[in-house]
């Protein structure tokens, strides 16, 4: 039966004209309603750093910072994504604002689409008589509190999970054109609309392969609002969807069995498309006997292509994440995710606790397997019972199992639970609340307008508490420190939340407390690379605080860290780069040249492993940079182009690193390339404005060249930034005593013995100045202090 225009509205009465929220208007108007809300909802989220894997899948992937070939981004899990993602960045480059500008937009034309699904579906004839009268409203309502859910924020406010929401978006356009087009009076249009379909559907899996389940849903869609099957016709069309979704669950389970075997993921994808295939066969021969339907024949071809799309994209990927290995077994996965089913629907009723990286454990016992799978089964049965009794409320109870049964289920994905897999999902049971405390109002009021006026009252006071809780939210995710805080404070027993957090607070320079919090990450995984490699930073970072043997004993600590990730993990680039830079300090405070061997090997280990890094070429020009210091002739000029060409590497792959900038001035200053010195270090200084090393070094290179005016402003600069730093006050005296002005001399060179009393070359500079300035006793003392500093224990 046909869908009638869902712009039609119920005639007015006789003496009464209808509600404003009965006329079309309101309807035209509810979309903004929706841009506003949304926008209210997410205004906080615009200056939201780059999160956790978002560098790895937007900014520092080929896919997205280049254009490769057509078959690259087919190749990739999420084609479709990675390639907005790539438009995006010849939009905006890396500039991470209008990142999160398309996110919200294609948050806010979800919830649209999900408002229109819903008002031409309160618009059938199944549902007219119950809901018509209070179709737009609802519906708005139900959208409205689904876009402010917080539980959405993941999927809109971390960039990189933009193809869970535009998953969904293209999900549900794929039912919205598909009750276009069964409404459609002209032929035309009607295949317009079902061509609209196939295309949205197969851009929904294009963007995530959760959305394998979309043709699923729009047939029962049309078996529950659109058709009226005989109960024959009827269940043959369930046996047909039946046969094709057990021939796909064969179909992974063949795969992941296979993959277990040892089988290249090449050498599955043929026969699984296969398998796809029969069952595309059985299920035909069963669709036939659908007569009702028989003329909708491309749902079922939306269907085997959308599977055959999934497992194309799928199949490649699926020992990355542990249906390859024997890490995560097939029987645990399934056994732990009633529990977690059940705290999904939890979330979306109380939405607290939401946690960016929950670290769900395996479950086990009955306490943790049994009750929770009990209490599923009740629901699921519930929500069949509702769906033959009522289907109009009892098909959104089933939307939520049938959507999230891709990672809910026996497939093994990489980890057990993610808020952001609830973004879709959580429609169903925000709608079934909707639809049933109107139906509750409308028991109680008796009338549909008084019920209407309840359900909104009760509505408003939901949607601005999902606002705030949303605004709030979206709060924790304003630094990388600020999210990972919150995450290891609600999930104290997750290694990796707890080693994360770590990680950014030795990113903040809050060293103890980095050391305090992945120290607790290794108890509880002592096979954790990254928590080694990141506590020897820290470790390193804060030996560079003490002098003597206490700092020794820390560069030490940070070796042994960094050799316990490296023997976990053979290739990590990282490790071997920071122990390189470990084993260089070490070597300098000791004077042992075997150290200096050992970081260079360590940071041939790490270009080794990772020949696009630009750390370990800046390391180990560094560090050749300060061996060349030590050598002569021709051994020190070819130690100067080795450090040259490493630094230069380095720029080359990553053109703000100042460091390899400040480094090759230096070097170029000590080669006669006084010009070139210079731009290396005015670009080091314009990358780190606040760092006094450039300004130092470009200021001596100026002195060398006469230009004190211009170095005279150099290491003022370098004093206002440091006041504390000796050195600098010592740069600029320099300057002083060359230009005749002694007093100022004096003054800075003062100063820099209160910053340091026992800086003896402050000493010996202020015993020169007094002897410009004819002060013999003056200079004679400074020359004692000196002296006593230089040999201790010889007297004047």
């Amino acid at each position: 039966m046909n869908q009638p225009a869902a712009d039609a509205a119920l005639p007015p009465s006789a003496t009464t004209s209808p509600p404003f929220w009965a006329r079309p208007a309101f309807a035209r108007l509810a979309p903004a309603i929706l841009v506003v809300a949304g926008l209210t909802a997410y205004c906080n989220t615009f200056n939201v750093p780059w999160l956790f894997d978002d560098p790895a899948g937007i900014t520092e992937n080929s896919l997205v910072t280049s254009w490769q070939s057509a078959a690259d981004y087919l190749g990739w899990q999420t084609p479709f994504s990675v390639l907005t993602f790539r438009i995006n960045y010849l939009i905006g480059g890396k500039e991470v604002w209008t990142y999160h500008a398309i996110n919200i937009a294609i948050h806010i034309l979800a919830a649209i689409s999900l408002f229109g699904v819903l008002r031409r579906t309160l618009n059938t004839d199944r549902l007219r008589d119950t809901f018509g009268p209070a179709a737009t409203p609802l519906a708005l309502m139900a959208a409205l509190l689904w876009m402010l859910h917080p539980v959405q924020t993941q999927a809109v406010t971390y960039i990189v999970q933009r193809k869970e929401s535009m998953m969904s978006l293209f999900y549900l356009l794929t039912i919205y054109c598909y009750i276009r087009a069964t409404g459609a009076g002209r032929r035309l249009t009607a295949t317009a609309w079902f061509v609209g379909a196939g295309v949205s559907c197969l851009l929904s899996i294009a963007s995530k392969q959760v959305a394998m389940t979309a043709p699923l849903v729009v047939l029962l869609y049309d078996l529950v609002f659109l058709s009226r099957p005989t109960p024959n016709a009827r269940r043959a069309m369930l046996v047909s969807a039946g046969a094709v979704a057990a021939a796909l669950a064969i179909a992974v389970v063949a795969v992941q069995v296979c993959l277990r075997m040892g089988w290249p993921a090449t050498g599955v994808k043929k026969p699984a498309l296969l398998l796809a295939a029969c069952a595309a066969g059985v299920a035909l021969f069963a669709w036939r006997k659908s007569d009702p339907l028989r003329h909708r024949w491309w749902v079922l071809l939306m269907l085997v292509a959308s599977w055959a799309l999934t497992l194309h994209t799928s199949i490649g990927r699926f020992r990355e994440q542990g249906m390859g290995t024997a890490k995560t077994s097939t029987i645990d996965y399934a056994c732990t995710q009633p529990g977690i089913i059940l705290h999904y629907i939890r979330l979306i009723a109380l939405p607290y606790g939401l946690c960016f990286d929950p670290g769900w454990q395996f479950a086990r016992g009955f306490v943790q397997v049994g009750l929770p799978a009990i209490g599923l089964l009740v629901l699921i049965v519930a929500s069949l019972w509702l769906l033959d009794r009522r289907p109009g409320l009892g098909f959104w109870a089933i939307w939520f199992f049938v959507i999230l049964a891709p990672t809910s289920s026996f497939i093994v994905i990489d980890e057990l639970t993610f808020d952001h897999r609830l973004y879709l999902p959580s429609a169903g049971v925000v709608t079934l609340a909707v639809l049933g405390g109107y139906l509750l109002w409308r028991r109680l009021a008796g009338d549909a307008r008084r019920a209407l006026t309840g359900a909104a009252a009760t509505f408003v006071p939901v949607a601005i508490a999902l606002l705030v809780i949303t605004l709030v939210r979206n709060h924790d995710y304003r630094t990388s420190l600020a999210l990972w805080a919150d995450t290891a404070a609600k999930a104290p027993h997750h290694c990796r939340a707890r080693g994360n957090y770590g990680n950014e607070l030795l990113t903040a320079g809050r060293l103890d407390e980095a050391i305090e919090e992945l120290t607790t990450a290794l108890k509880q995984n002592p096979n954790f690379p990254e928590a080694y490699s990141n506590r020897g930073e820290a470790q390193r970072l804060r030996a560079e605080e003490f002098e003597g043997a206490e700092g020794v004993e820390l560069l030490q600590m940070a070796i042994r860290d960094f050799g316990e990730a490296v023997q976990r993990n053979s290739g990590f680039a990282q490790a071997y780069n920071f122990r390189g830079l470990a084993q260089f300090s070490l070597g300098r405070r000791t004077g042992d040249l075997q150290r200096y061997a050992e970081a260079l090997k360590d940071f041939g280990m790490s270009i080794t492993c990772k020949p696009d890094y630009a750390a370990p070429y800046a390391g180990r020009g560094w560090l050749r940079l300060e061996m060349a210091k030590d050598s002569r002739g021709e051994r020190q000029a070819e130690t100067f182009q080795l450090a040259l060409g490493d630094l230069s590497k380095a720029i080359e792959l990553e053109p703000k690193l100042w460091q390899a900038y400040n480094h090759r001035g230096f070097i170029r200053a000590r080669l006669g390339k006084v010009e070139e010195a210079i731009r290396d270090q005015t670009t080091a200084h314009e990358l780190a404005p606040r760092e006094v090393s450039p300004l130092i070094q470009r200021g001596l290179v100026y002195r060398t060249q006469k230009k004190m005016d211009e170095a005279l402003r150099d290491f003022t600069r370098a004093v206002e930034l440091s006041p504390r730093d000796p050195l600098c006050f010592r740069n600029r005296a320099d300057v002083f005593t060359r230009l005749g002005r002694y007093d100022d001399a004096i003054t800075d060179l003062t100063a820099a013995i209160e910053a340091r009393g026992d800086y003896a070359p402050a000493y010996k500079d202020r015993a020169d100045v007094y002897l410009l300035m004819g002060e013999r006793t003056k200079a004679a003392q400074d020359m004692a202090r000196f002296q006593a500093l230089v040999s201790p224990g010889v007297g004047p």
